[in-house]
Parts: C-alpha cells; structure tokens; sequence
C-alpha cells in the first residue's frame, strides 16, 4: 500500500536452534528448504482449527510466554522455535488428517522432500547431528525405523505450509527479494545429502580487510569446483531453482565466491587462508537460464574484496550491483560531510547491511 515494488529478507531457509548450532540466517540447515519459524501460525490456526488446538492455545503457559516473547527487543530464535513447534505441531496432525492426500502428493512428486524430513526427524529422534550418527547411517538413504514418524510428517507438512505461504506472498503485486546465503552448516542436511561435493577440514571465509582486520571464518564447508561439475553442478542448481520459485528478485551473498572462495583450514586462523578459483561461466550460465526461465531478476552482493573481473562479469550477465549508502559516504579532512557517492546505474541501493546494522 506504500507503493513498493520489492520486499527484501535475510535468507528464509531452514535453520536448527538448539543450543550447539549456530543461530544464524547465513548458516542454514540446508539451501533447498525454509525455515518454518517465519510461517504466519494466524491463517494456519484458522485453516486447521481443532479441538486440540483450542485447548493448547487457551493453556496460560502458552498464552504467557508468546506474550513475553513478543514484548523482548531482540528475537529469542530458540524461546520462539520452541513455542511455535508445539503449535505447528498440532496443526500438523490435523492437516494429516484432512489434507493427506496432497501431503503425499508433495513426497511423490519432490523425493528431495522425503530426505529432508527423514534426516530432520533422524537427527531429532537421535538427539545428535548427523556426522555423531552409526558410520552406515551417514551414507545410507534413511528408512522409517531411523525415525519418529510424527517428526517426519511434522517437517513435511512444515515445508509444504512454506511452500504454499510464499506462493501466495510470490502472487501478491509487491514481490519478494530474497537472499542466497554463500553456503550452509557442517552438520546440515545438504552437506549430508551431497557430501561428495563438499570439502572436510576447511571453512569458507574472507581474508582480512577494512572491516575485518583478522579475517573471517564463517565455519561453512565448500563445494568442490571439480566434484560440483562432475555432477552438472546440481546441487547449487537446485539451491537457485528452490529461490527462483518464489522470488521476483534474488540476492546471491558473496558473489566473488562464483569464481573464487576463500578456503580456511579449519585448525588455522583466517589469516592463513587461500583463495581457491571456480569455474565462473558455468555457474553464471546456471543462473541465467533460472533467471530467464522463472523471469527473476538477479542482484550480486559485490561488497568486500572484489577482484577485477567480477564487476565486468556481473555486468555482461546483466546482474545488478549493491550500492551501500553507509560505505559511499565522502568527508573532508575536517570531517565535513560532503555528500554520497554517485551510485552505479541499475545498482540496488541501501542505506546498510545486515553485517553494518
């Protein structure tokens, strides 16, 4: 109603918020699938209503801590995970009642989605994360003795819950623009899934720079350049496919890592990383045939060290630039403000980022 024709996030995807993970947007669970947190529970509880459902939500424990955790400044992600599942959760057992049918038409017809929900109630019925499960179990498709059956239609029904609320936020005029994160959790479900493309012993970060003055070390394994394209690059296919379904616009973080990353062994510090090169054209070629074929447009995170080719590639794929207001501000020696850089054209224009806000 204000007359925006975007609306960006912080990537959506599934993410684990027990204690010994790592609360963080930018190192998910997986890149294939969503993050159930941010479903609006108000339509699903209309949708799905139930006698159970009635009786948990009226429970006064309940009613307190959504109340308290609504009133905090910041978002408690575990307090907030916790109280959602034990609602989602009722409703998903109704919605297996009546909806049965398409829930087991979204397993046939995305096999991706069975393995998700199979390793996700794996990992919960086990108490452990996957690289800690019995040595067979970690290379092995799962079978349903691995697993609780109700964690299993529990995350089902959560990703087709997601799937069906962003197809109808993807519908709506004001399109969504969404972010995807350079890479995922050690313990995730895709590190799992396609461990033959993904490296051990080594972190993905950045080398020390104006903002970092140490290095960083974002504690994500990557993709192997020549494994990835022994297989057609798939797996980072899949990940632009699984965006590009629902989004009018797509962010990818850290865009340099299409040609390079910088790989930090996981016992050093991130001084002591290399860059190791990847092969451009083809992921570029990747997301240009989505782009086309799903009409998004594509916005390259191109902030940090950049090395000389990236901007003349973004601009031959027609990938626009970010342009920071925070980081194009121009001063005088006597700190007098003079004003803002000229911005590039077709760039996408901030005030900050997330790193900066």
């Amino acid at each position: 109603s204000l007359g925006a024709s975007f609306v960006g996030t912080l990537p959506l995807l599934a993410s684990n918020y027990q204690e010994d993970f790592q609360i963080s947007p930018y190192s998910p669970v997986s890149r294939l699938f969503w993050n159930e947190i941010y479903l609006d529970l108000q339509s699903l509880t209309e949708i799905y209503a139930s006698p159970e459902l009635t009786e948990l939500l009226a429970r006064p424990d309940v009613q307190d801590t959504r109340e308290s955790l609504n009133k905090l400044r910041l978002v408690d992600y575990a307090a907030v995970s916790r109280v959602k599942r034990s609602i989602l959760e009722c409703i998903a057992k109704t919605a297996w009642q009546s909806q049965k049918s398409a829930l087991l038409g979204a397993i046939e017809d995305d096999p991706e989605l069975h393995r998700y929900a199979a390793f996700r109630a794996t990992a919960e019925t086990r108490a452990v994360t996957w690289p800690s499960w019995p040595k067979e179990m970690q290379t092995r498709d799962l079978q349903p003795g691995d697993y609780e059956e109700d964690a299993y239609r529990y995350h089902v029904f959560a990703q087709w819950a997601c799937d069906s609320q962003l197809a109808d936020l993807a519908s709506q005029d004001c399109q969504l623009y969404l972010d995807l994160s350079v890479g995922v959790s050690g313990s995730s479900y895709d590190v799992w899934r396609y461990q033959s493309c993904f490296v051990e012993g080594i972190d993905v970060g950045a080398p020390p720079d104006g903002l970092f003055e140490g290095g960083q070390n974002w504690a994500l394994p990557p993709l192997h350049p020549e494994r990835s394209r022994e297989v057609g690059h798939e797996y980072f296919a899949q990940c632009v496919r699984a965006h590009m379904k629902h989004a009018g616009m797509l962010r990818i973080d850290h865009v340099m890592g299409l040609h390079r990353l910088y790989w930090v062994p996981s016992e050093l510090g991130a001084t002591e990383g290399l860059y190791v090169r990847y092969p451009a054209e083809e992921l570029y070629a990747i997301l240009l045939i989505e782009s086309q074929r799903q009409k998004c447009a594509l916005v390259g995170e191109d902030l940090g060290t950049v090395p000389d080719g990236v901007r003349p590639a973004m601009e031959e794929a027609g990938m626009h630039r970010l342009y920071v207001g925070q980081f194009s501000t121009q001063w005088r020696e006597e700190e007098q403000f003079l004003g803002l850089e000229c911005p590039p054209a077709a760039a996408i224009a901030s005030l900050d980022t997330h790193d900066r806000a």
